[in-house]
């Protein structure tokens, strides 16, 4: 990565700049922290849109996803910017970028959903997953037992019980995607209860499977 590297850092239509030194957010990233309102225990999720331009998503330690009042369209700001700090603040300050826009990462980005929530797996979720509070809400408002997870192209019909999925559906769905405790599930509520799921390991890649 060349000296003096910057990280376009997209939220909601909003963008900053951010130096990266030494494979860390430095200069700016105290501005993004301030901005969001970033407490201890949140997950960031980063999504890559491309040339060093990444989408921000953040959950509360509940696991679900702040909206700010910017949260709307997501932008890209000139996908072929120079790298350099000077060079892309000059371009920035000149204000005469193209925006273009993109889906990236899949499902997320410029999406319609009601709500996304992010997990972190303990050994009991591989047992029986514990729902966020909006999860539940969403079951029992709907008077649902069961729920359907959608992972790509394939779909498991999970049990809900007291706010909990259980049974055959969810221990099948652990199976085909081999989850174990710290891997995170990033859950996009769509129709009702169809739960579009996106599952990172423990170093918070995100897992690709065999079906996607």
């Amino acid at each position: 990565m060349p000296p003096e590297t910057i990280d376009i850092i997209n939220s909601g239509d909003r963008l900053w700049y951010v130096k990266i030194d030494d494979g860390k957010l430095t200069e700016g990233w105290d501005k993004i922290v301030h901005a969001h309102n970033i407490e201890d225990n949140f997950i960031l999720l980063f999504g890559f849109v491309g040339h060093l331009q990444f989408d921000l998503y953040v959950f509360n330690t509940e696991g679900c996803e702040v909206k700010y009042q910017w949260s709307s369209a997501l932008p890209i700001h000139n996908l072929n910017a120079p790298i350099g700090w000077d060079a892309e603040m000059a371009m920035h300050n000149s204000n005469d970028a193209v925006t273009l826009t993109a889906y990236s990462p899949r499902l997320f980005r410029a999406s319609s959903h009601f709500m996304r929530c992010a997990i972190l797996l303990t050994y009991t979720d591989l047992q029986r997953l514990r729902l966020p509070q909006y999860l539940k809400a969403l079951c029992n408002q709907h008077n649902r037992r069961e729920f359907t997870l959608i992972s790509k192209s394939r779909r498991w019909t999970v049990e809900y019980s007291n706010g909990f999925s259980v049974g055959v559906g969810w221990k099948s769905f652990v199976h085909a995607h081999d989850l174990s405790t710290y891997h995170t599930l990033v859950i996009n509520s769509y129709v009702h209860i169809e739960l579009h799921i996106m599952v990172f390991d423990p170093n918070n890649y995100e897992r690709i499977y065999s079906w996607y």
